[in-house]
């Protein structure tokens, strides 16, 4: 009796520490199907473990899908005319396509072993880009010329090779870098060639002009009065030509040899300025235009006189040609510092200038300093209409932006074109060194 209630309690106990088990296993069933894809939970009428096995059958084939997948992308990315690098956190370069491989002529990577990125590509520019947009996590973008440098183990003769080259990189995920590579060196060298061409051409062109010009000159005398308002307008054009022909020549010189044609000196910026608008009053006394300045009545900036007044000449022009009449152009100055290391800081002075045209027009706003650029046919015909453009001594040439660019760029300082968000009118922003 003593030996059957002890197999039955044993028994009892047996089942249900069973039970017990198949419920914490049912439990754990439940848990993990909550966690997988919503999909997976099909046939809710079968067992519990059933249904756990058709998820994790449905899930690796998911996971064999998304291989399939990568793998053909990756093949893609592989064969694609632009350069991908693929950077983990710790700066080892985890995949490179053929084309980022050409083009930094990566010839010791081995995607079955970790190298660092510094290893097989020196180049600052690269990575400056990867540390700034790891650090920032967005988007940045580069662009440089990479010089390819001999690694010290290399036994065989090496080759100078450089390339032109705009990088755009992406932040991941687990602080992993992404860098695609566009080669720029055949675009770089067409804009030399045009450049090139039209610098010649202009040179060409000036002998020619000028002996025209002096012999229609000349003419103004001694023709007949009647035909000597045809001679006249001829004199005209050919001064516009020929002034044509010196802003070419001077984008010409800038991008050539831009600082050693500066003579710079500490400048009262805000006798700088009202003189050049001296210059234009008689234009703006025409549309009764006024101009208006705030800034420290001292301010000084370290520029070559000369080629300042060209830039703000150039500026106040367009804003007096485009101006509506009886409004003000503004011209706001401020200063401020920028303590890139503290022992060398550097000051900067931005000159806002400000108007109440028309503006610029939104596909132009990206090309207004490129050369011979005219911008939105629109725009142009607004001042032909008012008939002010024929009157100014610098007719649109196209240049006039580009040269303004030039100059300030030979004096380390920037400027940017936008519209201002009050007037809608056009806003040109200059940065540059101040006298201190």
């Amino acid at each position: 009796m003593e030996i059957t209630f002890t197999f039955i309690l044993g028994l009892l106990i047996g089942l249900g520490i069973c039970a017990i088990g198949r419920y914490q296993v049912n439990r754990k069933a439940k848990h993990i199907l909550a966690l997988l894809p919503q999909r997976a939970e099909f046939e809710s009428s079968l067992p519990i473990l059933s249904r756990l096995r058709g998820a994790v059958n449905l899930l690796a084939r998911s996971h064999r899908e998304l291989e399939e997948q990568l793998i053909q992308l990756q093949a893609a990315i592989d064969i694609a005319p632009i350069g991908y690098l693929q950077i983990d956190r710790l700066n080892h370069l985890l995949w490179c396509n053929r084309y980022s491989r050409q083009l930094l002529k990566i010839d010791r990577w081995n995607p079955d072993r970790q190298r660092l990125l510094l290893e097989l590509v020196r180049s600052y520019e690269l990575d400056r880009l990867i540390e700034r947009t790891r650090r920032k996590q967005t988007p940045q973008q580069q662009e440089w010329v990479y010089q390819s440098m001999p690694f010290s183990e290399e036994t065989v003769p090496f080759q100078d090779y450089s390339v032109t080259l705009r990088a755009s990189s992406v932040p991941l995920p687990e602080g992993q870098v992404g860098v695609f590579l566009e080669n720029r060196q055949l675009l770089v060298e067409a804009i030399s060639s045009r450049d090139r061409v039209f610098s010649d051409l202009t040179h060409e062109l000036r002998t020619p002009l000028t002996s025209i010009y002096l012999v229609a000159e000349a003419l103004q005398t001694r023709v007949d009065p009647s035909l000597k308002m045809w001679v006249d307008r001829i004199v005209g054009e050919l001064d516009r030509l020929i002034a044509l022909i010196k802003d070419a020549l001077d984008v010409t010189q800038f991008q050539h040899s831009s600082e050693a044609n500066l003579d710079l000196q500490p400048l009262n910026l805000k006798a700088l300025l009202f003189s050049v608008w001296q210059t234009l009053e008689p234009l703006a006394r025409q549309k009764s235009l006024a101009l208006h300045y705030s800034g420290e009545e001292s301010q000084q900036v370290l520029g070559d006189r000369d080629r300042l007044v060209q830039v703000f000449l150039n500026i106040l022009d367009n804003s007096v040609k485009y101006s509506p009449d009886r409004t003000t152009i503004r011209v706001e100055v401020t200063a401020h510092g920028s303590a890139e290391t503290p022992s060398n800081p550097k000051y900067w002075i931005t000159i806002n200038i400000t108007d109440s045209g028309c503006g610029f027009g939104e596909s132009d706003l990206e090309r207004v300093f490129e050369r011979l650029y005219r911008g939105d046919p629109s725009r142009q015909s607004l001042v032909n209409s008012s008939g002010s453009d024929l009157a100014s001594p610098r007719r649109g040439s196209g240049l006039g932006l580009t040269i303004a660019r030039q100059i300030v760029l030979a004096h380390g300082g920037a400027i940017s074109a936008k519209n201002h968000p009050e007037t809608g009118g056009a806003w040109l922003q200059i940065q540059l060194p101040e006298f201190h």
